[in-house]
């Protein structure tokens, strides 16, 4: 029950000022909507990112928390549909770059490729996959 309402208490709870457990509350919500409603959860994804956005500088686990929902959102736009520009895959380089986290990178890169590949831009997403 609390999955079917994780994104209405995300909200909640981020109108309240703690970004945190908002935070959490929109990377929950996707567990249950993937399956039913892609676009959804990739919303949710996206408030996910807005709000680590918002953290203060100095939160301990901002970086990860910023890169979570980006990777998601990566890696599932090629079922997603839309523009290959709008993955956001540029700046989940930097973020797992800065952090080192390489499986972050390869799911998002997975998503990139499957998206080129989607929109017939098969020499690009050969050469991501090298």
């Amino acid at each position: 029950m609390a999955e079917e309402n994780a994104a209405f208490i995300a909200t909640h709870v981020s109108y309240a000022g703690d970004f945190r457990a908002a935070f959490g509350w929109h990377m929950r919500a996707p567990r249950w909507l993937t399956d039913r409603d892609l676009g959804a959860a990739r919303a949710s994804w996206q408030r996910a990112r807005q709000v680590a956005d918002r953290l203060p500088a100095n939160e301990p686990d901002r970086l990860a928390m910023q890169i979570a929902p980006l990777t998601w959102l990566c890696g599932s736009m090629w079922m997603a549909g839309g523009e290959v520009a709008d993955t956001g895959f540029d700046e989940l380089r930097k973020l797992c770059e800065a952090r080192g986290d390489k499986v972050s990178l390869a799911i998002g890169m997975a998503g990139l490729v499957m998206a080129l590949a989607g929109h017939r831009r098969l020499r690009e997403a050969y050469q991501f996959g090298l």
